[in-house]
């Protein structure tokens, strides 16, 4: 994700580039999350989670409740205000099903949300063109996970919203300079 890797494309030709299968966009549009879901919808937030080898990993800091939690509170006032007559829906996309269920619980009933559901048998760019066709903002709660970076980068919107926090007390990120 280093941008000296993309100076010379422009982002439709990396987005081009990286676009998966005719099938495998249908199965975004289909099969991630019920097409009645998605509709009488404004506005779609997709909220990238990763906890996983993240959890284990010495350096880079997983999602966490106490973060995701009010986050997704605050860009629900954010896009009802910014965007008026907005009714989001937030979409959880991440490797830890249960986990993403005891978010929901503690976010207010009135909150429209979902989690993206697919195959593990479904290659990693199925997600990305989810939010290609679908998210107009993106939440990024483990903000040194590529996966996360690339779900912003493929979004349908312009908006992404990252937790500042990359790595855990003591740990340091590797970066590059040029």
């Amino acid at each position: 994700q280093a941008y000296r890797y993309f100076q010379n494309f422009t982002r439709d030709q990396v987005r081009d580039r990286l676009r998966v299968s005719h099938e495998l966009e249908e199965y975004a549009k289909e099969k991630l999350i019920a097409p009645d879901v998605l509709s009488n919808n404004d506005h779609v937030v997709c909220v990238h989670t990763r906890r996983g080898d993240f959890i284990t990993d010495n350096h880079m800091a997983h999602s966490t409740k106490r973060f995701v939690v009010p986050a997704v509170r605050m860009m629900e006032k954010r896009i009802r205000s910014n965007y008026r007559k907005k009714r989001p829906l937030f979409v959880l996309i991440g490797n830890d099903r249960d986990w993403m269920k005891d978010v929901i619980r503690e976010l207010p009933e009135r909150f429209k949300t979902a989690i993206a559901t697919s195959n593990k048998s479904v290659p990693a760019g199925v997600d990305w063109d989810f939010a290609r066709q679908y998210c107009d903002s993106v939440l990024l709660t483990a903000s040194a996970s590529t996966f996360g970076w690339w779900l912003g980068y493929h979004s349908k919107g312009s908006d992404v919203y990252y937790n500042t926090v990359s790595s855990k007390p003591g740990g340091k990120i590797a970066t590059f300079a040029p």
